[in-house]
């Protein structure tokens, strides 16, 4: 039964590294919708990134951890919160930063 568990989860963990690796993000349960853990271009729910690079559009929760990048376009409708500065070219909702908006 351990054995069993253990190949189990190295299967998942390895299949969420080659997905995350491949498209730059993981995201649970399907793509664009659920929870975000990277740079997703699109996204509806939950969304987790270090930086913002190429964001096209984010619709519930983003979370950046630092400066963003270039998103020409980016449409955040929600709440952005961000450790150093949220940007978006447009902001429908709320956002807050440490150190700059």
């Amino acid at each position: 039964m351990r054995t069993v568990r253990t190949i189990g989860a190295g299967l998942a963990l390895a299949v969420m590294t080659v997905s995350s690796a491949a498209a730059g993000d993981l995201t649970l349960p399907i793509s664009e919708y659920g929870i975000s853990f990277g740079n997703s271009p699109r996204h509806n729910g939950l969304r987790i990134n270090l930086v913002d690079d190429w964001v096209d559009r984010v619709n519930g929760i983003n979370i950046t951890l630092w400066n963003p990048k270039d998103n020409p376009g980016f449409a955040m409708n929600g709440l952005a919160f961000g450790l150093v500065a949220p940007a978006a070219t447009t902001n429908n909702g709320v956002a807050a930063g440490l150190v700059a908006v």
